[in-house]
């Protein structure tokens, strides 16, 4: 599997693409001694990446993000989903401050979509903005003389509506139930929407929870889907954590007609402190 030279086509040239070997004169001829292939690069780019996970959050639907610490080590990861390079704001709280190294590991494609993957390795003394490539992802290794200190908690917890798969039809009212809900002191929530339609119709409802009126982002998470018959997808809404109740009622309202809503859920965040105020 690591070679796979029943992947080799002698009539096109082509052998398979996602092996960890490949013939060092190729694509020129399958001839030549083992060497790693591009994939060796994916593995350097998460080499030595473990810990516990903690909390990481961006204002970008389009740019995901996590977070693990090791002991000494913290790892920042992240992703761009954007065809395009995207210059970030990468105040991380308290991560930057008394680090005593910084790694930066980004892995990118050199030229464009067809182009070669480079992964780019640097140290920094200090890092407040970096630009990801289009479709890149970023590694960045905070290291620190003392063992860092995870005193705070945050539990996630998915709450599903009691309905499913609803006809959408202009101008009508789509009511979903979320029961049972758990808050805490402090939190934050957001409403994912299932969501199938026609290219053209708008994916952008009026949203109301528990009798309050919510505002919808323009942007959402991936792209509109033009290499698809239709748009099929998930939009994510953050909701006021003060307006949640235990049993919640959810109202859509699409301006034009056609499609369905496929699922309403809920993602429910309780934090143990202020931590978006520390």
């Amino acid at each position: 599997m690591l070679k796979s030279e029943w992947g080799y086509n002698p009539k096109t040239g082509v052998a398979h693409t996602a092996r960890m070997l490949r013939r060092e004169n190729e694509p020129e001829s399958f001839t030549g001694e083992y060497v790693y292939s591009e994939l060796i690069k994916f593995y350097q780019l998460w080499k030595d990446v473990k810990g516990t996970r903690v909390e990481t959050n961006s204002d970008n639907s389009d740019i995901m993000c996590d977070a693990y610490v090791d002991k000494k080590v913290a790892y920042f990861i992240i992703n761009n989903l954007d065809f395009k390079p995207v210059d970030l704001n990468i105040a991380v709280n308290g991560m930057a401050k008394g680090a005593k190294e910084i790694e930066v590991r980004h892995l990118y494609l050199e030229g464009g979509k067809n182009g070669i993957p480079k992964l780019d390795v640097y140290d920094v003394k200090k890092l407040d903005r970096i630009t990801v490539g289009a479709e890149a992802t970023c590694i960045i290794c905070y290291k620190y003389d003392k063992k860092v200190k995870i005193n705070e908690t945050m539990e996630e917890v998915k709450y599903y509506a009691t309905d499913y798969l609803k006809s959408i039809a202009a101008g009508k009212d789509l009511v979903f139930n979320i029961n049972d809900v758990k808050k805490s002191k402090y939190g934050e929530a957001v409403i994912r929407l299932g969501l199938g339609r026609n290219h053209g119709l708008s994916l952008k409802p009026e949203l109301i929870v528990n009798g309050t009126k919510v505002n919808v982002p323009n942007n959402y998470r991936g792209d509109v889907q033009k290499d698809r018959a239709s748009f099929f997808g998930v939009i994510e809404i953050p909701v006021d954590y003060s307006i949640l109740k235990k049993n919640n009622v959810i109202s859509l309202k699409f301006p034009d007609n056609g499609g369905h809503v496929s699922t309403v859920t809920m993602q429910v965040f309780n934090f143990s402190d202020n931590i978006r105020g520390i």
